[in-house]
Order: structure tokens, then C-alpha cells, then sequence
């Protein structure tokens, strides 16, 4: 977050699965702690300065009418200190809103917020803030302006974001975590997407270049456009590589292999340490002209088939040549959702023509 033409971590978010409340996760992924040790943690948080979060974010049915348990925890939440909320629910938000007036509701990017209609609806539901939606949104230079002169909503947008350009399967990805199940069924059905996701950009590199991450180089031109707070993921890498991401941004420079600041170890690539070459995404090779190719081009850093973008991908990027063979099973085990399946095939077919 921007502060008077410099930069600070302003808050840090999460989720507890002893509290019993999905987000969007897994709740086999998420920390379970006692209530002692989650207040020790939002306390030290506080001591330096810097808000908690909690999400409330995962997807819910428009049948949902009975926010009394979240409420309940809300109020828990508020006693020991957290005034900061991410949610996906409009009801929510508005059931938020009128318990809690003081609340700092944010909407989540599970809401997928990409109009303007959303957008107002989010206000009307009582947000201060809202995330826009990374997969389409983030490179959508014309869009952001548009957006950021109809609202006063504190607009935020989600810096290293790893999920290939306008995904196919984000909707149903969400959805997965609507029930907060632990299930095996969800584990192995959450391990597909990313396995469908990786093996399109194992394929095809320039998939990874056009995803719409914001490199800190470009942190400024959002600044300028009007946006000033920007999340960095992910919750579950190590904390070494969660300083190093943090550090990036805040200096505006991006590490020497920019597959590390997107991409962290290498999770959903199941890269080992010391047994996988890590693919490596050379950040000197993008000159500055890559921001105006993104902002004042028809293609945005977005068309599969631009010729800068190809170009670009085949200079700087070196994904291990093995890793077309493995893209290539992915396809024929048809174990990735069909939408991927089909964006993959898709890949396969345009490059054996080209």
C-alpha cells in the first residue's frame, strides 16, 4: 500500500479452521489455532503496526440467508482486535455492515468483480473495499480507469497473480471451497486445477508470460492510474520466500528470476528442491516498453498469438524441455477439468500448426 509516495506491508490476511468458517481454501490448508495463540498473533501484528484480515471469502449459494454463526464470530473476532473482514457474499457484507458499522469490509476476489454494475453493487452491500478480478481485469488498462472514476471504494488489485489469462475453470475453482469441506474429493479435485493450469503454461510459455501479474517495475503506472493497494500471495509458501516477494514490491524491482517472485517454490509445479531445474523467467529481459505493450496495445499482453508476446516469451523464458512431455500426459490422462483440457488442446493444436 502506497502512503505518501512510499510503501508498507498495511495488513496481513488469513483464516483460522478452528473457527469453523470457510474461505477460499482448503480448509486441510489452513493453520488451526486456539484462540490464545490467534490473539498473540493478531497482537504482534498490532504492535508493528499492521492490520489482520480475516476471510470470510469463500463462495456462497444465493440461498444462504442465516449469517448468525459468522456474525457470532465476527463478534469474537472484534473483541480480540480484528476489524478487518474480506468476504465474497453481498448478503454478508450487508449483514456485516449493519451489525458492525465499523467494520473494514473488503470484497473478495472470489467475487470476481469485473463491471460496473458489480461494482456498484458492492457499494450498495456497504464495502470499503474491493478487490477487481486478477484473470481479467489487471491487464485491462481502459477498464481500471473506467472502474476507478465511477466508485469511491478503496479499489485493490492482486500483484503476483499466477493463474493463466481469462481461466476457464476460476468460476468452478472458487466453488470448490463453498462448503469448507476437508474432504479427499476436494483435495484431489483442488490438485487438478492447478495440474490443468501448470501443464498449459508447461506447454506454452508464452501462457506464463501473459498471465497478468504486475511486476513491481509497474506498481507506479497503477499508482498513477488511480490504485494504491496491491496483495502479494501466497499464505502457504515459506516465510523466506514471503519476505523476498514483499521485499520486491517495496523496492519496485523484481528478482533476477521473476518465476520466483510469481510463482514462489515452485508448489504448483511440485518442483523439489534440488531435484527439479526451476524454470527461469529472465526479469532484465523485459524492457521498459512492456508496460506500454500492455496499456496501449490491442493485445495487452493478453493474445496467445502476438508476435511480441511470443517473441518476448521464447528470449526470456527457459522451461525445462521435459515439461512438454509432461503436459503432453496431462492431456492424454484427462485428469484436469474439461475447460483446461480444452484451453490445453487448443495450445498443443496452435503451435503443431505454427
Amino acid at each position: 500500500r502506497a502512503f505518501g509516495g512510499r510503501h508498507r506491508l498495511s495488513e496481513v490476511y488469513g483464516a483460522n479452521a478452528a473457527f469453523g468458517q470457510a474461505s477460499a481454501r482448503p480448509q486441510s490448508n489452513i493453520p488451526r489455532l486456539d484462540w490464545q495463540e490467534f490473539e498473540d498473533h493478531v497482537s504482534e501484528l498490532t504492535r508493528h503496526g499492521i492490520a489482520f484480515v480475516y476471510l470470510l471469502n469463500a463462495p456462497r449459494g444465493r440461498g444462504v440467508t442465516d449469517m448468525s454463526p459468522i456474525l457470532d464470530l465476527v463478534g469474537a473476532l472484534s473483541s480480540v482486535g480484528v476489524g478487518r473482514f474480506t468476504v465474497c457474499s453481498l448478503t454478508l457484507s450487508a449483514a456485516l455492515r449493519k451489525a458492525y458499522p465499523r467494520a473494514d469490509i473488503t470484497i473478495s476476489l472470489t467475487r470476481r468483480v469485473r463491471d460496473l454494475e458489480e461494482l456498484k453493487r458492492c457499494e450498495a452491500a456497504g464495502a470499503n473495499s474491493v478487490y477487481l478480478d486478477a484473470v481479467t481485469v489487471n491487464r485491462d488498462i481502459p477498464l481500471i480507469r473506467q472502474l476507478l472514476a465511477s466508485t469511491d471504494l478503496n479499489v485493490k488489485l492482486y500483484a503476483n497473480v499466477s493463474c493463466v489469462r481469462d481461466c476457464p475453470s476460476m468460476d468452478a475453482h472458487y466453488r470448490l471451497f463453498s462448503g469448507g469441506s476437508e474432504s479427499e474429493s476436494v483435495v484431489r479435485a483442488n490438485e487438478a486445477f492447478f495440474a490443468g493450469c501448470t501443464a498449459i503454461k508447461r506447454w506454452s510459455p508464452v501462457e506464463w508470460l501473459q498471465q497478468p501479474w504486475i511486476r513491481p517495475e509497474d506498481i507506479s503506472q497503477y499508482e498513477q492510474l488511480g490504485v494504491h493497494s496491491f496483495k502479494i500471495s501466497d499464505r502457504l509458501e515459506p516465510t523466506e520466500v514471503l519476505a523476498m516477494k514483499l521485499k520486491a514490491y517495496l523496492r519496485g524491482e523484481s528478482p533476477a528470476n521473476l518465476f520466483n517472485l510469481i510463482d514462489g517454490a515452485g508448489r504448483k509445479y511440485k518442483l523439489e528442491a534440488g531435484k527439479t531445474r526451476r524454470p527461469v523467467v529472465r526479469s532484465s529481459g523485459i524492457s521498459p516498453d512492456f508496460w506500454a505493450h500492455i496499456s496501449q496495445t490491442e493485445c495487452g499482453a493478453s493474445d496467445p498469438k502476438c508476435d511480441y508476446c511470443r517473441t518476448l516469451a521464447d528470449t526470456i523464458i527457459d522451461f525445462p524441455e521435459l515439461w512438454r512431455q509432461d503436459a503432453e500426459s496431462v492431456l492424454a490422462n484427462g485428469s484436469i477439468p474439461a475447460p483446461l483440457r480444452r484451453r490445453l488442446a487448443k495450445a498443443v493444436e496452435s503451435d503443431r500448426v505454427r
